[in-house]
């Protein structure tokens, strides 16, 4: 790969990792709080409040992409290459998008929950 193509990849990949591991650490602590019965209202807006952080890194990611596929397009990179980079990419957000719907739903299942009287918890 050309060596701007290639810093691009890198710096993708090396985002999309971190994209990875704050999206998983947000489901992870929705799901403790939601197991544990612990959530409130501050609890679940502490845990939004990171989402939307993580939702920036999103968009700039997604962006970072779109602009790789204009570097590849302009670096002429064989047609081969681009397909395995395509591939990779189109697999982490997939990655990407499974973490942030596992998210969602266990941030509509805390706020079910955090809504509810005492005694009418969902779990």
């Amino acid at each position: 790969l050309p060596d701007r193509v290639n810093a691009a990849v890198t710096r993708l990949m090396g985002e999309a990792a971190t994209l990875e591991r704050e999206l998983q650490n947000l489901v992870d602590a929705a799901q403790r709080l939601v197991t544990l019965g612990h959530l409130n209202q501050t609890a679940l807006q502490a845990e939004m409040a990171r989402a939307r952080g993580v939702e920036a890194l999103h968009a700039k990611w997604v962006a970072g992409l779109a602009g790789l596929a204009k570097e590849i397009e302009g670096a002429n990179v064989a047609p081969a290459s681009a397909q395995v980079l395509a591939r990779a990419f189109r697999e982490i957000n997939e990655r990407i998008g499974n973490l942030n719907e596992r998210f969602l739903v266990l941030a509509l299942a805390g706020q079910a929950e955090a809504n509810s009287g005492p005694g009418d918890a969902v779990h």
